[in-house]
């Protein structure tokens, strides 16, 4: 996709973005869902959390379909206003998302359906589709708890009885299948515990993984802003922020930081100097603002 071509689809993209934030499912980032799932009322023992997880979304969202939905919000709905004619619109929309070129076993194949991993409109075209999918069978349903976040869903159920609405979300549409956890463990990058019946919240981290070692050839102001990032995503959204420091000091200090360095980073976090030469440089807020940790 050229230049020209990637900008104009961040353009559209942002264009299209009020179609699915009015849509009451979703979720805005991992902050976000940690402080929905704090105010749930408690699980009675004949309920339970699961989790659904849209099996390779992007790759598998009917686009022609999708587009024709999007049309029909702007031209026949009047959800947003018209920036040229129909016809023109949907060439444009069918250029951005079924135009691409990629390469596999050196051969060059073009796009045909499905959103290509990594481009511009892919994750504002499966999030209208997903809305779309809400809208004609969870909205009917009225479940107590269903929040999703592109892909990944959970949602609140009564435990030894049918899934209606799997089996009806499962039946949308050929192409897209979903797979079950009952009590998931974690959801995004948040780790989630039971204890009676209400949901605590801390930071997911995966076994046996470390951060870059003290002896690596960074710099060290990047090694204080890792200890920053970490302390900074464990307040947002551990409901145990004083264990999470502690975790994160012997996880940095396992690594090779001198705890002297450790405990310095974290007590100018919780307590910032007011002496501007002493403090530390922190991460900027916007990075966090949809963090989600790579798995």
């Amino acid at each position: 996709m050229g230049t020209f071509t990637h900008a104009a689809a961040q353009v559209i993209g942002n264009y299209l973005k009020p179609l699915v934030e009015d849509n009451e499912f979703m979720i805005k980032n991992t902050q976000d869902f940690a402080t929905i799932i704090r105010e749930q009322p408690p699980l009675d023992p004949t309920e339970e959390y699961v989790s659904y997880d849209v099996e390779s979304l992007f790759t598998n969202v009917p686009v022609l379909e999708t587009v024709d939905y999007i049309l029909d919000e702007i031209y026949k709905r009047d959800k947003l206003p018209q920036l040229c004619k129909r016809s023109l619109f949907k060439k444009l929309l069918l250029k951005l998302t079924c135009d691409g070129i990629f390469m596999f076993n050196d051969k060059f194949y073009k796009q045909k359906d499905g959103c290509t991993m990594g481009g511009p409109l892919s994750v504002i075209i499966s999030n209208i589709f997903m809305t779309k999918l809400e809208k004609k069978v969870v909205l009917p349903e009225k479940p107590c708890f269903y929040k999703r976040y592109v892909d990944d869903i959970i949602r609140r159920r009564k435990k030894n009885k049918p899934d209606e609405l799997l089996d009806k979300l499962m039946n949308f549409h050929p192409r897209i299948k979903f797979t079950v956890e009952i009590n998931p463990e974690k959801f995004l990058d948040t780790k989630l515990t039971l204890i009676d019946g209400l949901c605590e919240t801390r930071v997911y981290r995966k076994p046996n993984k470390v951060p870059l070692h003290w002896n690596s050839k960074t710099p060290v102001r990047y090694k204080r802003n890792a200890i920053i990032g970490d302390l900074t995503l464990a307040k947002r959204i551990s409901s145990h922020f004083q264990d999470e420091v502690d975790t994160i000091r012997f996880k940095f200090v396992k690594a090779g930081f001198p705890k002297k360095f450790v405990d310095s980073v974290i007590r100018n976090y919780l307590n910032p100097k007011q002496d501007k030469d002493d403090d530390l440089p922190l991460i900027p807020s916007f990075i966090f603002e949809n963090h989600l940790l790579l798995y």
